[in-house]
């Protein structure tokens, strides 16, 4: 992965003859984020803003382009009051990478399920786990703890 960190980095496939791919933008400028994601990898990157900025990369595979893209618009990324959640079809071919990058002294919370979950950089407190998937931290500091679980 390149250390810009774009939705170029990340190549999902899904055995499947077409794949539709898009990318969403998003900011909270709160002091406190938390993430749940499923099926795809949570990259979470220093910031020197006071925003937390998030980058979404969505992607789903299916037999055809139309099929492809019918199965990508079930992909959703929500955030509200503080709460980031990634959602899609039981069953579906699909994966949602989200790249976020944390201000210094913040409070970040990852959940994350069938895909990697990377700290790197990060100054910041940090409760992670995850399940299906590894965990790792590089050159991160501040208080970081492992959560139990995956319920909220």
């Amino acid at each position: 992965m390149s250390s810009t960190g774009t939705c170029a980095d990340y190549q999902n496939h899904f055995d499947s003859k077409a794949t539709a791919r898009a990318e969403q933008n998003l900011t909270y400028s709160g002091n406190a984020l938390e993430v749940e994601s499923q099926n795809g990898a949570v990259s979470v990157r220093h910031a020197t803003g006071s925003v937390f900025a998030i980058t979404v990369c969505k992607a789903a595979g299916a037999l055809n382009d139309d099929a492809a893209q019918q199965l990508r618009s079930q992909v959703s990324v929500q955030e509200r009051n503080g709460k980031l959640a990634t959602t899609g079809p039981d069953g579906g071919r699909w994966a949602v990478d989200l790249i976020i990058t944390v201000p210094d002294s913040r409070s970040i919370t990852v959940r994350g399920e069938n895909g990697p979950v990377s700290f790197n950089g990060v100054n910041a407190t940090i409760d992670a786990s995850v399940q299906n998937g590894p965990l790792s931290f590089h050159d991160s500091r501040g208080e970081m703890r492992s959560l139990p679980g995956l319920s909220w």
